[in-house]
């Protein structure tokens, strides 16, 4: 009869310790989806061929310090490539303009990356780039 109490007891130790993982690795994925949600990202045509980009922390104070951005752009919305890498200051505004936009609808998202070493992304923003002018434009 102990024997079966021993084996019971075990058994109900490892399913415990199962359902702690499970929880804690729910709770980490849970955190590093929200923290993604953190980031406010838009991007505006100013001028042919160029964008900039703005985006803010929502919240700094609550999450991860950030260690770098990394700007990324994509014609497809799917296959992105980083353009330019931004340190993180602590501050709650930051930009960057794109001088090469070369196609008349791009996608921009940002790469986060924590001092944890966790990654996460932004949301993803299409703009409408401007190519050229129109003749009776002038830009000064």
């Amino acid at each position: 009869m102990q024997q079966k109490t021993i084996h019971l007891t075990l058994r109900s130790v490892a399913h415990s310790l199962c359902c702690f993982l499970i929880l804690l690795f729910f709770s980490f994925h849970t955190f590093a989806e929200g923290y993604a949600q953190e980031v406010s990202i838009q991007a505006q045509a100013t001028s042919p061929k160029t964008v900039i980009l703005r985006w803010q922390l929502k919240s700094a104070a609550e999450t991860v310090p950030i260690s770098y951005f990394e700007v990324e752009r994509s014609v497809d919305g799917r296959n992105f490539t980083t353009i330019e890498t931004v340190q993180s200051n602590d501050i709650e505004y930051y930009s960057f303009v794109d001088k090469k936009a070369f196609a008349s609808r791009l996608h921009y998202r940002l790469k986060i990356l924590n001092v944890d070493g966790k990654t996460t992304y932004s949301d993803i923003t299409p703009v409408d780039v401007i190519l050229t002018l129109a003749s009776n434009q002038f830009v000064p």
